[in-house]
């Protein structure tokens, strides 16, 4: 009987681990674990001591049409060990090439070509990582014109030729038959039953006359009424809520747990009365013959930098620059995924510089578009796309409007930097014993301060104010330093800011100069702003 389970958030981890039962396994997301701080990579690794987890990733991009990462794999079999899973699931879908990274799951064109490639990768990643692959089928909004299989059978041929699983997601299986135009229960019957080791239930929403996959409300009616006949054809090991938005509303996860557990007790009810009915899949088709990986790599390339260019795919002629293979009835969908692909690194990009994306939404939405044409994604993380908008104001200062944007992308980047190195760390050892009265005692700035000069009130913006403008003032002193926990900030004295900016190495200070200077020093150290330790000059 299959285990009901839900994918681990950091996020909601507490209430996740307040909730076991009803939570009867987990679904970590590998990506997670080896981008994680110290703490996480901890709690990741205590999971298998509550109950069953299952390995989930999402950044290999199976299908690209290069040999897989074998860095990343040799990653993904270190967590494997550690957590100890019988398989390990991906999707089968492409999300970026060298140079270009969406973190979109975008579809692959269901050739010989293509499956040749694809199983070559898949016996890779099972050689690297030493466990069964299990594939996961994707949400997608386009296909190919030279696709020549169903999209079951392909993934069924997929499994026959490499002895991978399936992890078969109702939800976009519920998603795909809507907007293509097929019956799902034609795809659960042409899947080998042996094969589906897990099963997928998330909700979605409409838009733009399409089902599309969000992830951030309850699963749909239409999508748990796909579980009983996947049921009754096959045999997972477990049943996977998703929910990786809108975590306010995560109590609704647990309402979808008991559904599932419902459906999932009544066909274990009516097993024994339907098994052995599961028909046999249909023939399938003969495809072309085998292609160069170049071919389908230039295919990729052209999609991933089309969807990277709004001017491109939100033009009003979806025919103009549009990359090849894709089908001609489906070009006016690429502008709806190339939406998705930048409001989804948008979404990234605000969790590290939340101030500076509020003010470029309400005065500078010009320069988003620039950004997303100028600098595409060259990684799926956080802090690196933070980093290329952060450069790219910068370097586009001349013309910003409004002008304070720059400094505050300087400010906001320093803050979380320094946020991020607080976290990384253990934590911190500064080399501070109070001097005593009478001592003499060096000093010098703190290593890893950061310091910015500003005219503008840039406390203001940080604090939720939403001013189109900022008048120039008197120039201000910003200075930033990782804490114990997080960045520490200080709006400095125009004294104490001209002090820091000369003690770029150890100073001597005298015991005769001492005693007037030891609160500011004990102030200034306390903050984590200076560097103190017992005199060393002769």
């Amino acid at each position: 009987m299959p285990l009901i389970g839900v994918g681990y958030r950091s996020e909601v981890g507490p209430f996740i681990r307040e909730s076991m039962p009803p939570i009867e396994a987990l679904e970590i997301t590998v990506d997670h674990c080896i981008r994680s701080i110290p703490e996480h990579r901890r709690d990741f690794r205590q999971l298998p001591e509550l109950c069953p987890v299952f390995l989930h990733g999402v950044g290999l991009s199976l299908g690209t049409a290069q040999r897989p990462d074998s860095g990343y794999l040799s990653d993904v079999r270190q967590w494997a060990q550690w957590l100890g899973v019988p398989w390990y699931s991906e999707h089968l879908a492409f999300t970026k090439v060298p140079g270009l990274d969406h973190a979109q799951l975008l579809p692959l064109p269901r050739t010989e070509q293509t499956l040749r490639i694809l199983c070559d990768n898949i016996d890779i990643v099972q050689d690297g990582v030493g466990l069964p692959v299990v594939l996961e089928n994707i949400s997608y909004y386009f296909d190919y014109h030279d696709s020549e299989v169903f999209e079951a059978d392909f993934l069924a041929e997929v499994c026959n030729r490499t002895g991978a699983g399936i992890l078969l997601d109702l939800e976009n299986l519920r998603i795909n038959s809507s907007n293509h135009g097929y019956d799902a229960g034609a795809f659960l019957a042409a899947l080998p039953p042996r094969a589906v080791r897990a099963i997928h239930l998330a909700g979605g929403c409409e838009s733009h006359d399409l089902a599309i996959d969000t992830h951030d409300r309850q699963v749909s009616p239409a999508t748990f009424a796909l579980l009983p006949e996947a049921l009754r054809r096959h045999q997972p090991d477990a049943i996977i809520i998703e929910r990786d938005q809108a975590f306010e509303g995560f109590m609704e996860v647990l309402v979808d747990v008991e559904q599932a557990r419902r459906i999932r007790d009544e066909a274990a009810a009516d097993l024994p009365r339907s098994a052995g009915t599961s028909e046999v899949p249909p023939p399938r088709p003969t495809v072309s013959a085998s292609a160069r990986r170049r071919t389908l790599f230039d295919r990729q390339r052209s999609i991933l930098e089309h969807l990277s260019n709004p001017a491109g795919y939100a033009s009003a002629e979806p025919l103009r620059g549009a990359p090849g293979g894709v089908r001609g009835d489906h070009l006016d969908r690429l502008a709806l995924v190339g939406s998705l692909v930048l409001a989804k690194r948008w979404e990234k990009i605000k969790s590290i510089l939340p101030a500076t994306c509020r003010c470029l939404d309400a005065h500078a939405a010009h320069l988003i578009r620039e950004f997303a044409a100028v600098e595409p994604p060259r990684s799926p993380g956080r802090r690196e796309n933070a980093r290329q908008l952060h450069d790219f104001i910068v370097a586009s200062a001349g013309r910003v409007e409004p002008d304070y944007l720059v400094d505050l992308v300087r400010l906001e980047h320093m803050i979380a930097s320094a946020t991020f190195s607080s976290r990384e760390r253990e934590q911190r050892r500064y080399p501070f014993a109070p001097p005593a009265a009478g001592e003499s005692f060096d000093l010098r700035s703190a290593s890893d301060l950061k310091i910015l000069k500003t005219p503008f009130d840039l406390k203001r913006v940080l604090d939720g104010a939403d001013s189109a403008t900022l008048d120039r003032g008197p120039d201000q002193t910003v200075a930033v330093v990782p804490g114990a926990d997080s960045a520490r900030v200080f709006w400095l004295d125009p004294g104490v800011a001209a002090l820091l900016l000369t003690l770029d190495d150890w100073t001597t200070i005298h015991a005769a100069q001492a005693e007037p200077i030891q609160e500011l020093v004990l102030s200034l150290a306390a903050g984590h702003l200076i560097e103190v330790r017992p005199c060393v000059s002769a």
